[in-house]
């Protein structure tokens, strides 16, 4: 039940045109530094290390 609810939270606030993203599909660099962050469903914070690895990398 909590799914639908969610899944139709998020139709409602990011509409039909939301893009989907499959994060293992993102370059080593940020996957490697988001991965064990996102796996335990603390995106904020996964997106953060993601960037925080790709900044330094680059």
């Amino acid at each position: 039940m909590t799914l639908l609810q969610r899944q139709a939270e998020l139709r409602e606030k990011l509409g039909d045109n939301a893009p989907t993203l499959d994060a293992s599909r993102l370059h080593p660099w940020a996957w490697d530094g988001a991965r064990s962050l996102w796996q335990r469903h603390h995106y904020r914070e996964a997106v953060e290390a993601a960037l925080k690895t790709v900044n330094a990398e680059a």
